[in-house]
């Protein structure tokens, strides 16, 4: 299915993603999508993959791990993470975010008004 396109069910109390918005183009859309679904007070939680600001992208040959999650040099590049942490901060309330494993992860949270 179309992440981006997906009809959310009205009024959830809660919306968790997890390793799968790096993938998606429409990162954004998909955050803005699943916002309009929360009910007030509702909680939405990423859980995904970045690129830490430090390391070159030549340096993705030596994570060779990550080709067989299908994140590549075009994915990578998109930096959709800043797109999800964007599309939350400018939706939600109460926003946590917290990165892990040398930024390669992080763990972004936020609350509907």
């Amino acid at each position: 299915a179309d992440a981006a396109a997906f009809d959310y069910p009205k009024n959830v109390d809660a919306i968790l993603s997890t390793y799968a918005l790096i993938l998606i183009p429409e990162s954004g859309q998909v955050v803005a999508n699943a916002c309009g679904a929360l009910k007030p007070g509702g909680r939405f939680a990423v859980l995904d993959m970045a690129w830490p600001p430090y390391f070159p992208l030549w340096f993705r040959y030596v994570l060779f791990f990550l080709k067989s999650y299908g994140v590549d040099k075009a994915v990578l590049e998109r930096r959709s993470w800043e797109t999800v942490q964007a599309a939350m901060a400018e939706q939600l309330t109460d926003i946590s975010l917290k990165k892990y494993w040398f930024q390669f992860f992080y763990l972004c949270c936020g609350q509907m008004a």
